[in-house]
């Protein structure tokens, strides 16, 4: 294969469970592009939280909410996040806060 490997081409809910660990088609194209030292600029692409919101089916309010609760404990992905500014993601992290918060209102299973 030639270039990097599309990062953000499944749902983020697409994958397997190797030992109990839920592993995404996009995790696994990330990890290749990684090891091969190659970039998808297509993951490069921002998401704002009202756009996230608006794919889940949410009030902005609410997963607004849910982001501030998420990053006060200390969720990786929101770590960069600076207090009053706008909530800003790249297409993979987007991907993967909407599985988080899938999970967390309970709709693991979600068909868009």
């Amino acid at each position: 294969m030639e270039g990097p490997a599309a990062e953000n081409a499944y749902e983020e809910d697409e994958g397997f469970w190797d030992n109990g660990k839920f592993v995404s088609m996009n995790d696994l194209a990330r990890s290749w592009n990684r090891r091969m030292g190659r970039v998808d600029e297509s993951a490069l692409d921002t998401v704002t939280a009202p756009e996230l919101a608006r794919e889940l089916k949410v009030e902005p309010k609410v997963f607004r909410a849910w982001l501030r609760d998420e990053w006060r404990a200390g969720n990786e992905i929101l770590a960069g996040h600076v207090h009053q500014q706008r909530w800003i993601f790249n297409k993979r992290d987007a991907g993967l806060l909407k599985v988080q918060y899938r999970g967390h209102i309970g709709l693991d299973e979600v068909q868009d």
